[in-house]
């Protein structure tokens, strides 16, 4: 037999190289003593919704679907949350919204999260009329509306439609959606312009758009099927949408920034020893972050824990009630695979210095306006003054309430003809924030001159 030529050679390297990347994970599953069967897709995974599998920079990548159809209506025990205890090991987040399933269950779990972010800080999250501009704990603050015939609970936080919340154009249910798992090209295609996106999570996280290849209601997920975290996918863009990525792009779209945002599969899941754990999750609860938890077929949004029997505290999407879950258990017959965690930068709050009046020999009235909480809830505010430029809160001040709007202040015990500095100033978990550095003198006072029989006299000041 003659010669192979040597390029034949390269390829059938590549070949078995190939080979072994993909057979790889599924190998040390095997050796861990956990038999995967092959979903409908040809994929060796226990879950049907994991749609691809493909190699991106030298790893492998899943592309999990959560489906465009809201779950059966099999309404799962509502749960009243334990009291908050370090000592039982139990901590529940406060302020987190509880929403009906508003036109895919990813978008509106994003919604809960951003919606609780609304109210402990990041104030800028929904921008609407409802509840004085600060989101409300269920969405029931906005009609139900029936399209093709299915009746929908609706959520501007989660897609934006015209006339709902003051809306008067088109957003993103005119533009996206059909009916529930329709796979039809959006309705706006061929018939007029698409809305510009922003003010709700379904327009980042790619939400019901086909462009992205995502059903009526459906959203992308991906993940490293050996475990580890992926940070903040984008290698499948423009054609493909991380619903990770949405994320992020929705914090940026409302002013924010973030410090980290991934998808991970659990640890344990298809046999996988990287995963994420559940102190991990509980150190997510500790910090004040809310979690996405992801169930074959469904996504949910855990704010609390109960440590002694490893239990996770979520909202469900199907009602407005509290409700629990098994640690990698399962939810409705959904098993738990995975989770989708945010986590965003702290900012100062911003705060300006309202003009100095009243002024007196030993006293003057001023305040401040506190426009935005920035990144935690304002806990103290006030104005600080001192002979010296930018004083602060070391120096003479007073405390004034706290959360945002405008306050006044009053500062006395001022000396007579001095020339002082004052800030009004704002505090929040991230720090202190100032506002700009006024100057004001107060008054000299009246005086008399009372003379002396011998000559000379006396001035006294009156204040």
């Amino acid at each position: 037999m003659g010669k192979l030529p040597r390029n034949l050679f390269f390829y059938i390297t590549l070949f078995l190289l190939g080979c072994l990347l993909c057979v790889g994970p599924a190998l040390s599953q095997e050796n861990a003593g956990i038999k995967i069967p092959l979903n409908q897709y040809g994929i060796q995974t226990t879950n049907p919704y994991v749609v691809d599998r493909f190699v991106w920079n030298g790893k492998l990548v899943d592309k999990v679907i959560v489906p465009g159809r809201p779950p059966a209506i099999v309404k799962a025990r509502a749960v009243q949350l334990p009291v908050q205890s370090a000592a039982a090991g139990t901590n529940t987040l406060s302020s987190v919204p509880a929403l009906e399933w508003a036109f895919g269950c990813s978008a509106t779990s994003a919604a809960m999260m951003f919606g609780y972010y609304d109210n402990v800080g990041y104030s800028n999250m929904y921008s609407g009329p409802a509840n004085d501009g600060v989101f409300p704990m269920t969405n029931a603050a906005w009609p139900h509306v029936t399209i093709s015939g299915e009746d929908r609970a609706q959520c501007p936080l989660s897609a934006t439609r015209s006339g709902l919340d003051g809306r008067v154009i088109y957003g993103h249910v005119d533009d996206y959606w059909i009916m529930s798992g329709n796979s039809d090209p959006d309705p706006f295609i061929g018939n007029w312009a698409e809305h510009i996106q922003g003010e709700c999570t379904a327009d980042y996280m790619g939400t019901s758009q086909s462009a992205f290849g995502n059903t009526d209601g459906s959203t992308s997920f991906y993940y490293y099927p050996d475990g580890a975290r992926l940070f903040d996918y984008t290698g499948s863009e423009p054609t493909d949408r991380d619903g990770c990525h949405g994320l992020k792009l929705f914090v940026e779209s409302r002013g924010y920034q973030v410090v980290s945002n991934f998808s991970q599969y659990i640890y344990g899941y298809n046999g996988n020893t990287q995963g994420f754990t559940f102190a991990e999750y509980k150190a997510e609860i500790d910090a004040g972050r809310p979690v996405l938890i992801h169930v074959v077929g469904h996504t949910m949004l855990g704010f609390g824990y109960n440590d002694s029997v490893t239990i996770v505290y979520l909202h469900n999407t199907w009602d407005n009630s509290d409700h629990e879950m098994a640690w990698g258990g399962s939810y409705s017959e959904m098993a738990h695979f995975g989770v989708t965690v945010l986590q965003l930068e702290k900012s100062l709050p911003t705060v300006t210095t309202t003009a100095v009046t009243n002024i007196t020999t030993n006293s003057a009235e001023t305040g401040g306006n506190i426009t935005s909480e920035g990144g935690g809830l304002v806990t103290e505010r006030g104005v600080c003054w001192n002979t010296s430029p930018n004083p602060t809160t070391g120096n003479s001040r007073t405390q004034d309430g706290t959360g945002v709007g405008e306050f006044t202040s009053s500062m006395t015990g001022l000396t007579a003809d001095t020339t002082y500095h004052v800030r009004a100033y704002a505090t929040n978990s991230a720090g202190t924030a100032y506002g700009e550095d006024l100057t004001f003198s107060t008054d000299q006072g009246s005086f008399y001159f009372i003379p002396s029989k011998t000559g000379g006299g006396a001035v006294i000041y009156l204040e």
